[in-house]
Formats: C-alpha cells, sequence, structure tokens
C-alpha cells in the first residue's frame, strides 16, 4: 500500500502515480468491511459506521436458492405500513446453522445477528418459509 496522499502545489505537475494514488484510496473506502460489534449500512446519506445492537432480528428475502445446512445472499425487507419492500441496505448472507433449510431465490425468513459467531458475526435463519 502506498504512503498517504500528499497535497498538491500550485505549480506541481499532475502525474499518473499521484492520480492512481488517489483512486486506489477511494477504492479502498468502497472496501470497507467491519467486525462484531461494529456494523456498517448505506443509505441515502451515505455510509454509516456503528455498534451492533445486542439483538437484531430482520425478516428477509432470499436472492438465492438455500440447500440444508448451507449459506445463501439475502435481502432485508421492511414494512412501510402497507406492504413488505426491499430495505435499501447492503445484502447480507444468511446461514442455515440447524442444517434444515431448503428454499429458492425469493422465499422470505427471519434471520438473527449471531454477534458471537466466527470470524465476525452471522445472520443465523430462525424460519423460513414452509
Amino acid at each position: 500500500m502506498a504512503g498517504p496522499l500528499q497535497r498538491v502545489r500550485r505549480g506541481d505537475a499532475i502525474t499518473a502515480e499521484w492520480a492512481n494514488a488517489l483512486v486506489d484510496a477511494v477504492e479502498s473506502l468502497q472496501r470497507l468491511s467491519v467486525a462484531a460489534p461494529l456494523q456498517l449500512s448505506q443509505d441515502g446519506a451515505g455510509r454509516r459506521l456503528s455498534l451492533a445492537p445486542g439483538l437484531r432480528i430482520e425478516i428477509f428475502e432470499l436472492i438465492d436458492d438455500i440447500a440444508a445446512g448451507s449459506s445463501a445472499d439475502a435481502k432485508i425487507l421492511w414494512f412501510d405500513g402497507t406492504a413488505w419492500s426491499d430495505a435499501a441496505t447492503h445484502n447480507i448472507i444468511v446461514h442455515d446453522a440447524i442444517g434444515t433449510f431448503d428454499g429458492v431465490a425469493g422465499e422470505r425468513g427471519i434471520a438473527f445477528f449471531h454477534r458471537q459467531a466466527k470470524p465476525a458475526g452471522q445472520w443465523v435463519i430462525l424460519q423460513l418459509e414452509c
């Protein structure tokens, strides 16, 4: 990783090396990941780094199929007063820790965030559509 970026002074040449270092620095912010007890969320105001709540339970919808004992991508849903819709947060990976859930993309379920699960906490399925 390159050293810290230096400010450009009037008359300094903008080089490919300097511009590439700037791009690398910006891209590193896009790859930000966190571990429990922190959480990373994103909305219209930008990215937010915060402490994860003690117990977090969410309604989710599978993006991919899941086989018993495996994991799949999912999106968190929220109820707007009339219907369930995409909560517009980052996607999550749900895990079947019990080894009994088979599901297809589009099915909904309930998961909780297990903060002590290794390596950095996991979304564990509690229920999947029957």
